[in-house]
């Protein structure tokens, strides 16, 4: 049977890690007290107590793969892979500290939660004329995401940091928190007792990923190949409060724009944000803080690309490029921009200047480089242009609810770009060969034109609105040399 399905080649194989991981909190204040005034008046005390929280993750793996060559011109690509996922904690202790005169030790926590993840994967390649000249290849595949080893840090009843959170009478009146002016009580705590949870039904997250590509040789030593990918992320998660859930935000509510100035009343202001408080009964609860999926929490990314090849022939080859991306991102922050409450759609405030909760951009690139071999003395010159569309981005300010401060996006991502990057570099090569050895010496010159345009800015409004962040490094230069045996 085998022998008439033409050829196979089976590879199988697995893997299995043990990983821990150490979060430390060594100092964050002064003697470690945190004073809090209320309008200038005493009201808190916050103690903290140095600790180490260990979290630890088990990863099983196993695959299986086929390479089947059907006939001279079909071949598929057959796998499929399987993932265990398994957090725990090993046992560890919280130290004897200045607010805890008594070592505290935690057994170890075999399984918070374990995932079984099997992932297949499919590959194919076609040869259209039979030549080698023209070919269809495509794939699909999906991937599970590694939680890491710290992802039981926010579960743990060891947390690294630990605090106590007290009422403060200052008796002595000296501005400073001594033993004994703290009420009986905390009023919060962290540490000694998990403060979060995980869903019982937490689900992993996964990518899945879509290509497919023609390749063609349109003549000797030069080549094309175009294609499209899709990228899609499923099974999103994060630490939300489910004391107040998405329905609980019900309350209409219009939010001045301040323009960008970031003062309201003024010319600039932009047209008044429509968004939605908490309702009256759920404000004031305390926080049940929880690892979830979240729904409408999927992303998806369309590229199209396409790349000309030309092969080395005639003392020059070059390679040119173009993408382009069209985006349908979730995300809290772009370029170190926050762009909303939440990195996850969790109320309707999250909605605003999205497609249904999704940041909606494009971004193209295109790359130029290429080899000159010169008949001078073997010295070749080697340049590279690349150009990058700047970061779409939309301005942003803040407005206080009822629960919190929020930022809100005031106009849709994409509305302004950043810099547009455009940088050429160039390394000129000269090889001699030396007892059966290469040996090059190289100079390269970056950013040769010196440009300067700026890789990330300030999006809110204000007064630091479009102020850049950083800038492309100015032109510089270095020598080296290398050895090929």
């Amino acid at each position: 049977f085998w022998n008439k399905a033409g050829d196979h080649n089976f590879k199988i194989g697995g893997e299995v890690f043990y990983e821990t991981a150490k979060d430390i909190y060594i100092d964050g204040y002064e003697e470690e007290i945190v004073h809090v005034l209320n309008n200038g008046a005493k009201s808190e005390v916050i103690l903290f107590q140095p600790g180490t929280s260990i979290g630890g993750l088990m990863t099983y793996g196993v695959f299986v793969h086929d390479t089947w060559r059907a006939n001279s011109k079909l071949t598929f690509n057959i796998g499929a892979r399987f993932e265990r996922y398994r957090a725990f904690s090993p046992e560890q202790d919280h130290p004897v500290t200045r607010y805890n005169p008594t070592a505290i030790h935690f057994d170890a926590v075999d399984n918070y939660i374990s995932w079984n993840n099997p992932a297949p994967r499919l590959g194919m390649t076609y040869d259209i004329t039979g030549d080698g000249k023209t070919v269809l290849k495509a794939n699909y595949g999906t991937y599970w995401w590694n939680p890491g080893a710290d992802f039981v840090f926010n579960i743990s009843p060891n947390a690294s940091a630990w605090w106590r959170r007290y009422r403060w009478t200052d008796t002595n009146n000296d501005n400073r928190w001594n033993p004994g002016e703290e009420g009986a009580t905390p009023t919060s705590t962290r540490g000694g007792v998990a403060t979060e949870s995980l869903d019982p039904n937490l689900k992993n997250r996964y990518t899945q990923e879509f290509a497919t590509f023609v390749e063609r040789e349109l003549m000797a030593n030069f080549g094309v190949r175009a294609g499209y990918v899709w990228r899609g992320q499923r099974n999103q998660y994060g630490r939300y409060n489910i004391a107040t859930p998405y329905e609980a935000f019900t309350v209409p509510i219009s939010v001045p724009d301040p323009g960008v100035d970031g003062r309201v009343g003024r010319a600039d202001d932009g047209a008044a944000i429509a968004a939605f408080d908490l309702a009256q009964n759920y404000r004031g609860l305390t926080p049940i803080n929880q690892t979830i999926n979240v729904d409408r929490g999927d992303s998806d990314y369309h590229t199209f690309e396409i790349t000309g090849t030309k092969r080395m022939s005639n003392r020059w080859s070059l390679l040119a490029s173009y993408g382009y991306t069209k985006s349908y991102d979730q995300a809290s922050a772009i370029q170190g921009n926050s762009i909303r409450g939440n990195g996850l759609v969790v109320n309707p405030n999250d909605e605003i200047q999205t497609d249904n909760g999704r940041f909606v951009y494009t971004r193209s690139t295109v790359k130029l480089n290429g080899t000159w071999n010169s008949p001078w003395w073997d010295i070749s010159f080697s340049p590279l242009v690349r150009y990058q569309q700047g970061i779409p981005f939309g301005r942003t300010f803040t407005s206080t609810l009822s629960y919190g401060s929020v930022r809100f996006l005031a106009e849709p991502l994409g509305t302004r770009r950043q810099d547009t990057i455009l940088i050429t570099d160039l390394r000129v090569e000269k090889t001699h060969q030396f007892s059966g050895r290469n040996i090059s010496v190289f100079f390269d010159l970056y950013n040769m034109f010196n440009a300067n345009p700026a890789q990330n800015l300030t999006w809110s409004s204000g007064t630091a609105f479009n102020r850049p962040l950083s800038i492309v490094p100015p032109r510089l230069a270095r020598i080296g040399a290398k050895l090929n045996f």
